[in-house]
């Protein structure tokens, strides 16, 4: 079921990375065209979303007009690892929505309660990942087992501060200590895992200029891209967060939902990458190679089009995306309790 799926998810997104390509509509089918020769027809009816990767890349009004109406997002997303632009038709913009989410940034109790469940989520997920990896790596490598051994014991302490936290000013500042320090923890049994197959410094953020880092950051801007959109559905504002502090132009309510999934989409992605020896490389500016910015957002759209089994439900882990963002939308308006995304092992 989850191969079908997989094959579906590379039918239904539409991704393109080559410069010179230009994306037009003839008649029901969407058509990809270089250097004036059709190289890709698909009927638009299957397309779910559509990804330009790469500068250079094109797209017709009729193509745009087409997407807006039926719902298909299309992302732009830079040869780095930065969203650039999400173009969709305007979606439900509740005010009711929206008001809530104003009074609960304003209530440092309610603010608090969102905040905490994004970071349990995290830390679980990050847990679930690791206990995941031990299946393949623990027998046989020291390093990974030492580095595990470390996570459950310490980070079990580190878990168990979260529920203590009080909705005093600063309680950001104590979550984030808490996320970090768990991290921290979290980062030595994924390089371990990785076995030597690929140096890791260590986590690095913007600027990364080894393939693992690079890779990640990658991963995180494609999967910011689908949070974004599950917000703008819920009737959220995607600028207004709980969890990270408001930055002008930085949707940063993106950030607080994408700490629960990315271990599951993109670490999880990532490490397979890697340690199945995938092509992968970089560029001498220390940028992706287009070709492994092509395999990794195509494996990260089959991770997202991957079905488990969540609250009694199978469900794809992009539907759970959606699912969390509602939910999020109804504990605000006070019709729901908002519970975090814990993915299984």
């Amino acid at each position: 079921k989850n191969r079908h799926l997989r094959d579906q998810a590379d039918k239904a997104e539409l991704v393109l990375t080559t410069p010179g390509t230009f994306l037009g509509k003839s008649g029901e089918r969407l058509v990809v065209r270089r250097d004036r020769k059709i190289v890709h027809e698909a009927p638009a009816l299957h397309v779910r979303s559509i990804t330009l990767a790469h500068h250079g890349v094109s797209l017709s009004a009729d193509v745009i007009a087409y997407c807006a109406e039926h719902g298909i997002p299309v992302l732009v997303v830079d040869g780095r690892d930065q969203v650039r632009a999400v173009v969709t038709a305007p979606g439900n913009r509740s005010p009711e929505v929206q008001l809530a989410q104003v009074r609960a940034l304003d209530d440092p109790r309610a603010s608090l309660a969102v905040a905490r469940g994004f970071v349990e989520g995290k830390l679980k997920n990050q847990r679930s990942l690791a206990l995941y990896l031990g299946k393949y790596h623990r027998r046989a490598n020291q390093a990974f087992d030492e580095a595990l051994g470390a996570l459950l014991a310490d980070g079990a302490k580190i878990l168990a501060e979260l529920p203590r936290v009080e909705a005093v000013e600063g309680f950001r500042g104590t979550l984030l200590s808490i996320e970090g320090r768990y991290a921290s923890l979290y980062w030595k049994v994924f390089g371990a895992a990785l076995n030597g197959r690929a140096d890791f410094p260590g986590r690095e953020r913007k600027g990364a200029r080894d393939l693992v880092n690079s890779l990640l950051n990658y991963g995180y801007a494609v999967l910011e891209s689908r949070v974004y959109l599950a917000l703008l559905k819920a009737g959220l504002n995607p600028h207004a967060s709980f969890l990270h502090t408001v930055q002008d132009r930085k949707p940063t309510l993106c950030y607080d939902l994408m700490e629960e999934f990315r271990p599951q989409v993109v670490d999880r992605t990532v490490a397979a990458l890697v340690t199945r020896r995938e092509p992968l490389g970089l560029e001498a500016d220390g940028r992706l190679a287009l070709a492994a910015r092509q395999l990794l957002i195509r494996r990260v759209h089959e991770r997202l089009a991957t079905v488990i089994r969540f609250r009694g439900r199978e469900r794809k882990l992009d539907e759970i995306i959606q699912d969390q963002a509602d939910l999020l939308a109804s504990h605000l308006r006070g019709k729901a309790r908002y519970r975090s995304f814990v993915g299984k092992w």
